[in-house]
């Protein structure tokens, strides 16, 4: 399971999303990577967020768990997601 960190600016129709990390760097992203990101508390499988994302977009998108996979490690590696461990 993974955490969001830092915050999401703009998210609305007219910009793209941009999200903050906590020490300050902001990256443009586009709507599924702002929506998989807002979906990481802490609690939720890969495969919980997918679904989500799935049920609001209603798509039908088999792959979409590995999208959101991928999307997550893109995150981790500028620090806007970090990974929880297991007990």
């Amino acid at each position: 399971m993974y955490k969001k960190r830092g915050v999401c600016l703009n998210l609305n129709q007219q910009e793209r999303p941009r999200l903050k990390t906590p020490e300050g760097a902001t990256y443009e992203v586009n709507y599924i990577t702002a929506l998989t990101w807002d979906r990481l508390d802490g609690t939720k499988t890969i495969e919980t967020v997918a679904n989500e994302i799935k049920e609001i977009g209603k798509v039908e998108n088999t792959d979409l768990d590995t999208i959101v996979k991928n999307i997550i490690n893109e995150l981790v590696k500028v620090d806007l997601v970090s990974p929880l461990t297991q007990n």
